[in-house]
C-alpha cells in the first residue's frame, strides 16, 4: 500500500501551481529580456590615433553660389562637426567673386581606430616626410610615441547642428562632400535624401545625418601623421 504524505502532497500542488502559471512566467521573463540594457544602442569606447588627410574637392552647382570665403568656411565647419581636429586647412580656389564652380584643397586631420594597420600606416614614413622632419627639426613618432585617446562611433545629425546653419541652398555642398570627402575620411552616411534642384535649393531644408569616430574630448596632436 502506497502511503501518501503531507510533503508529497504539498509538493504536488507546487508542481501543479507552477504548470499553471507556465504563460505567467514566461511572459514576466520576455519582459525582463526586453528591458535588460541593450550593448548595441551603447557606443563603445575605442583607442584612436589622428591621421592627416589631404584631398580635393570640386564644388559644383547649376543655381547655387557661394563667395569663397562663404564656401572655405562652411568645408571647415562640417568637418569639424564630424570629429576633424581644428587644425582643418581649406584652401580655395574659385573663378570669381561669386561662384558655381570652386575647388578646395583640403588638409584635414581625423581619428581613426588605433588598430595594427593603422599604426603601421601612421609610422610608414617616405622620403619626403623625413625630409621635412630633418629641416623643421622634429622628431617622427614611433608605434609607441603615436599619440592615443578614447573616442567613439557617433551619430552626427549636420542638419541640426546650429553653428552649421544650413540651408537648402547647401545641398549641392553636402551632396559633393558625400561623394568626394566623406569616404575617404571613413564617414558613413546614414541619411542623405537630397534631391538638389532649383526649386528645392530655395524651400527643402536638408536633412544629412552621419556616422563618424569622434574624440571624447578636445585633444591636441603634436604630428601630422599621413
Amino acid at each position: 500500500m502506497k502511503v501518501v504524505t503531507v510533503d508529497s502532497i504539498s509538493g504536488a500542488r507546487i508542481m501543479l501551481r507552477l504548470r499553471l502559471n507556465v504563460p505567467a512566467i514566461l511572459a514576466a521573463i520576455a519582459m525582463m529580456v526586453c528591458t535588460l540594457p541593450s550593448h548595441a544602442d551603447t557606443p563603445s569606447v575605442l583607442t584612436a590615433i589622428w591621421r592627416t588627410h589631404s584631398l580635393n574637392f570640386d564644388y559644383h552647382s547649376n543655381s547655387v553660389q557661394y563667395s569663397c570665403a562663404s564656401l572655405r568656411s562652411k568645408i571647415g565647419n562640417i568637418l569639424l562637426a564630424i570629429g576633424a581636429h581644428e587644425s582643418v586647412s581649406v584652401e580655395m580656389q574659385c573663378g570669381s567673386s561669386l561662384a558655381t564652380d570652386a575647388r578646395a584643397q583640403i588638409v584635414v586631420t581625423t581619428p581613426v581606430e588605433a588598430t595594427e594597420e593603422n599604426v603601421r600606416i601612421a609610422t610608414d614614413y617616405n622620403a619626403r616626410d623625413r625630409l621635412v622632419a630633418r629641416m623643421r627639426q622634429i622628431d617622427l613618432p614611433s608605434a609607441n610615441d603615436l599619440q592615443r585617446f578614447p573616442a567613439e562611433w557617433r551619430k552626427v545629425a549636420l542638419s541640426r547642428d546650429r553653428k552649421l546653419q544650413l540651408t537648402a541652398g547647401d545641398c549641392d555642398l553636402l551632396r559633393g562632400m558625400r561623394e568626394q570627402v566623406f569616404p575617404k575620411l571613413s564617414i558613413q552616411v546614414t541619411r542623405a535624401p537630397l534631391t538638389c534642384s532649383s526649386s528645392s535649393a530655395t524651400r527643402v531644408r536638408p536633412t544629412f545625418e552621419v556616422m563618424a569616430l569622434v574624440p571624447l574630448e578636445a585633444i591636441p596632436f603634436a604630428y601630422a601623421e599621413r
